[in-house]
């Protein structure tokens, strides 16, 4: 079942996706219509960030309305 599904079958439409690194630049990527994660995105994502989609009244698709901002101080992932 797909995230956009998942907050469909919510009464309130709302829904928290927590989850690692690497499958949140997977679905931000895709969000965003990038064929793969670019590494310096996934890079730069903080270890404890959130992000803001909604789903779009014509599509049902996702919407990234606020990309990944770090809830603490921002500690990058790799070299970065």
């Amino acid at each position: 079942m797909s995230v956009e599904a998942k907050v469909v079958a919510r009464e309130d439409g709302t829904l928290a996706l927590v989850s690692h690194g690497l499958v949140l630049s997977l679905y931000r990527a895709h969000l965003l219509g990038l064929p793969q994660v670019r590494f310096v995105d996934w890079q730069q994502l903080s270890f404890a960030a959130v992000a803001q989609v909604t789903l779009a009244p014509e599509t049902g698709e996702g919407v990234l309305v606020q990309d990944f901002v770090p809830v603490a101080e921002h500690q990058p992932r790799g070299n970065g």
